[in-house]
């Protein structure tokens, strides 16, 4: 545990895969939760998607490293009975099962809502899909594989990234949609328990990315309903200057929202006309010329100086900016040390490692220089089945036979 142990009381477990559930499930096991993660066999796709990292000690993937930190790894194979034995078993005991699979396929499996419950009335049953379990909230449309660049695509965010014109929208470059919505399952899990200590019932939290992607889109949204206007790709259209431009070594972003802060920047950059240009005397007006007017003014002062030095004259000045930076860059941020934003990780193929944190903050459960292991598959199987439900080594030894861990 990372963040201290508020949920020290709390038994997950985790069917997660890939990145939504996951970041779900690693949030609960940074403030304490005991997350048995359990896999098939062979490991979840993402052992196996992205980079591989082979060193003397064995071979292990980057993907993986990102969200598996704090847990318990448990292989099972749900499609045997002695898998399905163990399962059952384990959930009999659990406060929360986190699955970000396709709507239905636990279901199919065996594992419906219904049968859930009859297993652990208490069981608080938390997913994430692409569009929604259709049992809550029913829906005519298919259930497609889902990734967090086709709910980005879906959702209209992936219009709003790219230079417009002829230029193609471009991905964000990291799963924006997926770990919002694991963030709103740890959220929504939270809630769920709450609920669940005061009535002893169990809830359903019912996550979809398109939902999570919507949400993040309800400026142009808003814009749409409101105004009937469509937001375009690149400059933002209701304030400039407000993006990034370019300096000696990388870019700089501004941010100008008062007409006090306008006027400071027009004058730094060295053209105070600007600033009483009737043209130019909204954000709206601005967002209008930006390309015109207001981009060349700016840049022909910003492209003569670093982009670091750039951002401590405006801010100098008033005017909200910061470099941008790459991750090279972010991983020196002194004040993400001074937040306890990095931690130390320990992985058994490429040793300890500094990975980001956890950007929750409660007061008095900050944790300060503790090292949290990333398991191996299935290392913690035979501890989790001996010390938790009873299992001695023969018959452990005889489900590993049968392929059922």
């Amino acid at each position: 545990m990372t963040a201290g142990a508020a949920l020290r009381d709390v038994k997950v477990v985790d069917l997660t895969q890939i990145v939504s559930g996951a970041v779900t499930t690693m949030l609960l096991a940074d403030f304490g939760a005991d997350v048995v993660k359990i896999e098939p066999p062979d490991g979840e796709p993402y052992r196996s998607a992205g980079h591989a990292i082979q060193t003397e000690r064995g071979l292990t993937n980057l993907n993986i490293m990102r969200f598996s930190r704090g847990k318990r790894s448990v292989t099972l194979n749900l499609k045997s009975q002695g898998g399905r034995d163990v399962f059952e078993q384990l959930l009999a005991d659990a406060d929360v099962l986190v699955e970000n699979f396709r709507a239905g396929v636990l279901a199919r499996l065996g594992y419906d809502a219904e049968r859930l419950r009859a297993l652990n009335p208490r069981l608080v049953y938390t997913t994430v899909s692409g569009f929604g379990h259709t049992d809550l909230y029913p829906s005519a449309g298919t259930d497609p594989p889902t990734y967090a660049i086709t709910a980005e695509a879906l959702g209209g965010l992936m219009h709003l990234c790219g230079g417009g014109g002829d230029d193609p929208p471009q991905w964000m470059g990291f799963a924006m949609t997926d770990i919002f919505a694991g963030t709103l399952a740890f959220a929504g899990t939270l809630m769920a328990l709450r609920e669940r200590d005061r009535t002893g019932r169990g809830r359903r939290v019912d996550i979809a990315m398109l939902d999570a992607a919507a949400m993040m889109n309800d400026l142009s949204m808003a814009m749409y309903s409101v105004l009937g206007e469509v937001a375009g790709p690149g400059q933002y259209s209701l304030q400039a200057p407000w993006g990034p431009y370019r300096t000696v070594d990388g870019f700089v972003a501004i941010a100008v929202l008062s007409p006090a802060q306008w006027t400071a920047l027009c004058d730094l950059v060295g053209h105070p006309d600007l600033a009483t240009d009737p043209r130019l005397t909204t954000g709206r007006d601005r967002a209008k010329h930006h390309d015109e007017l207001v981009r060349p003014a700016i840049e022909d002062w910003t492209a003569r100086q670093p982009k670091a030095a750039a951002s401590d004259r405006l801010l100098a000045r008033g005017i909200p900016s910061a470099p941008v930076n790459t991750a090279a860059d972010v991983m020196n941020l002194q004040r993400l040390a001074e937040r306890d934003m990095f931690i130390e990780v320990e992985e058994p193929v490429v040793g300890r490692k500094r990975l980001v944190g956890n950007p929750i903050k409660v007061e008095g459960l900050a944790n300060r220089g503790e090292s949290v292991r990333i398991p191996r598959l299935g290392e913690h199987t035979e501890e989790v089945l001996s010390e938790e439900l009873g299992y001695s080594r023969e018959l452990i030894s005889q489900l590993r036979d049968v392929g059922a861990l």
